[in-house]
């Protein structure tokens, strides 16, 4: 498998920011928006990807550093074998 290097990385990341205002744009010109209302739509949708982004990698990181995840690995070797 190879690694991912940091470029490749901020480069999927560029991606998804990119594709996400791509997105907003296409949107705000079918709805016939100007630029004041356009970019506040994109401003609002870009906060609403960020509070979800970092509301979903708390609680990611509660998960992993509960052992829940251990404790369900366990279980599974369990059946497995």
């Amino acid at each position: 498998m190879p690694l991912k290097s940091k470029n490749m990385e901020n480069n999927k990341t560029q991606n998804w920011y990119a594709n996400l205002i791509e997105n907003c744009n296409s949107l705000a010109e079918r709805f016939g928006l100007d630029d004041f209302h356009m970019d506040e739509l994109r401003q609002f949708v870009e906060q609403v990807a960020r509070d979800q982004f970092k509301s979903g990698s708390k609680s990611g990181y509660r998960y992993a550093k509960s052992g829940r995840d251990k404790k369900l690995v366990v279980a599974g070797e369990a059946v497995a074998a």
